[in-house]
């Protein structure tokens, strides 16, 4: 799981960064296997990171974090841009 997230994170940060953002990662010591497709991980997490850079017209903080609890693997992405408008969050999956 650690080097998919590092890698989405390399791809992003300069993005981030061009716009007045940044781009913080906090990496688990823990080995993470987990059963995933690498390259759809990857695809979520720039996608995830380039929504909330794109959320606001400029600095955007980011914070993408591994770490396990119990026997399972987690990554969280959190931001502190606006949100999601409550008017369309019923079909941010479509």
């Amino acid at each position: 799981l650690n080097p998919t997230v590092m890698r989405a994170a390399r791809i992003t940060r300069e993005y981030a960064e061009s716009r007045g953002g940044s781009l913080a990662l906090k990496i688990s010591d823990e080995t993470l296997p987990v059963c995933m497709s690498p390259i759809d991980l990857e695809q979520a997490l720039v996608n995830l990171v380039r929504n909330a850079v794109e959320s606001r017209a400029t600095g955007v903080s980011i914070e993408v974090e591994t770490l396990r609890t119990a026997q399972t693997a987690c990554v969280y992405v959190c931001d502190d841009g606006p949100g999601i408008d409550p008017a369309i969050r019923a079909r941010v999956v479509e």
